[in-house]
């Protein structure tokens, strides 16, 4: 398990669900992390069975957020319904939010997010719609979703499996352990499979800069966000393996966060260091528990 930390001798107060526009950010934090892998432009193309590292960087928006105690809340998507029959969940897309673009690509126009994007990433993250996707989240679009198409430029009907009326794997909080990751399907009809599977296209406040994988990587603020634009120009990843190591770093002020054990908490506070919290003691989350042994046999002793 573990938590952030950061050099502070208190933790700060919560950051508002939409911060106020900055027309300028500047500066830039460091944060220390066990793993600095991959990140994938390409979602189906991912071997990890949880939530892209490039969502949890900011450099892809979700449908849906987290607000005022509603997992549901409209982000890029404005609303959602459930056909009575609880078989088909319709969903409304906001019109002028923009795919970002990074540096390395200068010059591309990716266009606006509409809702062929949306039924495209929801059918390629699909394992019941896209027979060659190689990500673990595959399973849970599929056991919920068929296939998705756009009515408009702005609705997207998508059948489902079975009978649902709430709780769909869109939104940032991790419904059902998905989320749909939406990347640009104008970037890759431009720069091909290849030219996106290592770099995400979204419209998040933060975009892809330079990324070694196993080593280091940055991303950078969206100038003028059409949600939430960072006071902060740039975040550097570092990956450093040693947990020692991250807490020296954090103590020299090499770097201002760190992934770190919790088991380390009284430890670090004693050092004048301090645990941020990124869940409220209204937030939940959800827990597996396998119970190994003999399932398969029908008697047993």
């Amino acid at each position: 398990t573990v938590v952030v930390v950061q050099t502070a001798t208190t933790a700060p107060a919560a950051a508002p669900t939409r911060a106020p526009a900055v027309s300028k950010p500047s500066g830039e934090a460091r944060i220390a992390m066990g793993e600095t892998r991959e990140l994938f432009g390409d979602p189906p193309n991912s071997p990890y069975a949880v939530t892209p590292d490039a969502d949890q960087l900011g450099i892809t928006d979700s449908l849906f957020v987290y607000l005022n105690g509603e997992p549901m809340s409209p982000n890029v998507a404005e609303s959602w319904q459930v056909s009575a029959d609880g078989l088909t969940m319709t969903l409304k897309i906001k019109k002028g939010i923009r795919f970002n673009t990074p540096a390395s690509v200068a010059g591309k126009d990716f266009g606006e997010i509409t809702a062929d994007d949306v039924a495209w990433n929801m059918n390629r993250q699909n394992a019941g719609v896209n027979l060659q996707i190689r990500s673990g989240l595959g399973a849970q679009f599929g056991a919920t979703f068929k296939e998705a198409r756009a009515l408009d430029k702005q609705t997207v009907e998508a059948p489902l499996v079975t009978q649902i009326v709430w709780g769909f794997p869109l939104s940032e909080f991790i419904i059902q352990d998905a989320n749909l990751s939406i990347m640009s399907k104008s970037a890759y009809e431009q720069l091909g499979p290849e030219g996106v599977k290592l770099l995400p296209i979204g419209t998040g406040p933060f975009v892809i800069g330079q990324w070694v994988p196993n080593e280091r990587g940055t991303v950078e603020a969206v100038p003028n966000h059409w949600a939430r634009t960072s006071q902060v120009q740039k975040f550097t990843v570092l990956q450093v393996p040693e947990i020692t190591s991250r807490i020296a770093m954090l103590e020299t002020g090499q770097v201002q966060f760190a992934e770190m054990d919790f088991a380390k908490l009284k430890e670090l506070r004693s050092k004048g260091l301090d645990f941020l919290a990124t869940q409220s003691e209204k937030d939940t989350e959800n827990a597996s528990v396998i119970w190994p042994g003999n399932l398969w046999e029908v008697v047993h002793p």
